[in-house]
């Protein structure tokens, strides 16, 4: 069966990807698809609703596919889904995942930040330097560990 290009499903250009931010930072996704006809209407869902400027209190803004959200909280977090309509009615839909990591120097309510430093030494020199950092943020807690210059992090949610 051949397909008019009438009929052909949108293609994407711009897909969005998965992010980590700090709560009350910004995100900006790009969301772009082409088709034939020109037209493509766009939709963001969000836990499984079409996201509306309106119910986020002016957070957020959607323009020809891209979306904005300022002052990110942590109920922002989760998957985000770009779906483009064509003018025949075919649509396509891509989606990425928001990770919003609480930490706020101003803020000290949101957390509790403790770094513990550990220093092996012989013969008055320092051998190993250890830096275990703990961040207690609302119901989830961080671990990043150090050393050599290698940083890995533990999220236990």
């Amino acid at each position: 069966m051949l397909l008019s290009h009438f009929e052909e499903a949108p293609i994407f250009d711009f897909v969005p990807t998965n992010k980590t931010v700090i709560e009350g930072s910004n995100v900006f996704w790009r969301c772009h698809a082409d088709t034939q006809p020109n037209g493509i209407q766009y939709t963001w869902i969000f836990r499984d609703r079409p996201i509306k400027t309106t119910e986020t209190g002016l957070r957020v803004e959607i323009k020809e596919g891209d979306l904005s959200l300022r002052a990110v909280r942590k109920s922002d977090r989760g998957w985000y889904v770009c779906k483009a309509h064509s003018p025949s009615g075919e649509q396509s839909k891509v989606s990425a995942f928001l990770d919003v990591l609480c930490f706020s120097v101003q803020t000290s309510e949101l957390f509790k930040f403790i770094s513990i430093v550990l220093v092996s030494i012989a013969s008055e020199q320092v051998l190993e330097r250890t830096v275990l950092n703990f961040m207690i943020c609302r119901d989830k807690v961080t671990t990043s560990y150090e050393q050599f210059g290698i940083s890995v992090a533990i999220i236990v949610a």
